[in-house]
């Protein structure tokens, strides 16, 4: 299980059909939040955009948000009055 999230120091890094690089952390600790104290199974990017993404479809009104996905964010004003 460690191998599958970590790799060691100079080793080559993993990568996908098309040849691109694929994130591996060279330690487990990149996928802890020390913050929530919680274990992230992505990476915060990921999570940025799809924040990002959902902001971006609320506020445009030829799209709908269907918030019962959304049930521990809050609700639109929640999601548009904050930051990541």
């Amino acid at each position: 299980m460690d191998k599958y999230f970590t790799r060691k120091k100079g080793e080559e890094p993993r990568v996908n059909m098309e040849g691109r690089k694929l994130f591996q952390p060279t330690s487990r600790q990149v996928l802890y939040d020390k913050k929530s104290k919680i274990w992230i199974p992505n990476r915060k990017r990921t999570y940025l955009l799809w924040f990002k993404f959902l902001q971006h479809c609320e506020r445009d009104e030829s799209r709908t948000v269907d918030w019962s996905k959304y049930d521990g964010w809050g609700g639109s004003k929640e999601v548009l009055g904050s930051k990541f």
